[in-house]
């Protein structure tokens, strides 16, 4: 399943998020990170994922930012996939959605609790685990997932949220902006809009 074969709806809906800059087809060809040095995503780097992996790579994963996101737009989303009707009822809602269009899987991701990451599947509901950042029993789910993630876009990603929620944690006690200004910074490498108070949970504790 690639992004092109989406219903018409859902296309238009995507192209829209990918204008505003709060969607990431990573394996595009396209798309170009914030800071070209942390990520190599250049033609000459494809052609040699081709060689190495085959392309099936390519096009196969999509990350959706969903901070600031307005209730139309949940909405739109809820009418193209319904199973997202019941995350937006999440106590804390995910704040991005990896799409993996290989294995047509929804993964949600936020920081919840004490500012700590989930990563939850957006069916199941069930609780994912991907080893480095946060493990759990359900490590074989994370690794078909990121099966064709070559260049570990989603687990750099995660880490660095993950490690935002650690650092906005301690700043509750010992104020330390520094390090939520370089996570942010890391972060935004992705999503250059991306605001850090809008990656909070709306209850923490």
């Amino acid at each position: 399943m690639k992004l092109q074969d989406g219903t018409p709806q859902a296309m238009a809906l995507l192209k829209r998020f990918q204008d505003s800059g709060n969607l990431i087809d990573a394996y595009s060809g396209k798309w170009k990170p914030a800071n070209p040095l942390t990520l190599q995503f250049t033609e000459e780097n494809f052609v040699e994922l081709d060689k190495q992996f085959g392309d099936q790579y390519r096009n196969h994963l999509l990350i959706l930012c969903l901070a600031g996101a307005t209730y139309s737009d949940k909405q739109e989303l809820c009418a193209v996939y319904p199973p997202l009707t019941k995350v937006f009822e999440w106590h804390n809602e995910p704040k991005f959605l990896i799409l993996n269009l290989a294995t047509q899987q929804i993964l949600c991701v936020g920081l919840g609790r004490k500012y700590r990451l989930f990563m939850i599947d957006a069916v199941t509901e069930e609780s994912v685990g991907i080893r480095g950042i946060r493990d759990t029993d359900n490590l074989s789910y994370s690794d078909n997932f990121l099966k064709l993630d070559h260049c570990n876009v989603v687990r750099g990603f995660l880490k660095w949220l993950s490690r935002l929620g650690d650092a906005v944690d301690e700043n509750e006690h010992h104020p330390n902006q520094r390090a939520i200004n370089s996570m942010m910074g890391w972060i935004k490498v992705y999503f250059p809009d991306c605001k850090e108070i809008s990656l909070y949970p709306n209850d923490p504790y």
